[in-house]
């Protein structure tokens, strides 16, 4: 099993694929997330957003709208839904305290 992704400076900190299984994204410590075409084992796209870790990455297909919806979440505290498969922004959700996206480094819960 591969460790690291190329383009991710570490591991990646979390993985998807896709509903169809033809594409994995990479969510990475610098903030980008990668796409990856697994049959050919190439990178699709490199996704800017973030402005530090990218902890979730997920995939969920709409039907309603007929395109596959990638969504981000890190440590910035936003949530960033892109159209996966042009590889553009479709809407940013800039409120989340950052503890849902992934580990609570920055706040302490009572």
């Amino acid at each position: 099993m591969r460790r690291s992704v190329p383009g991710c400076s570490r591991a990646p900190l979390s993985v998807a694929f896709s509903p169809d299984g033809a594409t994995v994204a990479a969510g990475c410590a610098d903030g980008a997330v990668r796409l990856w075409d697994v049959a050919a084992g190439e990178s699709t796209a490199t996704l800017l957003g973030h402005s530090g870790h990218v902890w979730s990455v997920a995939f969920e297909e709409n039907s309603d709208a007929g395109r596959v919806v990638l969504v981000t979440g890190g440590q910035d505290g936003k949530a960033l839904l892109w159209d996966a498969d042009a590889g553009r922004l479709l809407a940013t959700r800039a409120d989340l305290d950052g503890c849902g996206m992934g580990p609570c480094h920055r706040h302490t819960r009572t």
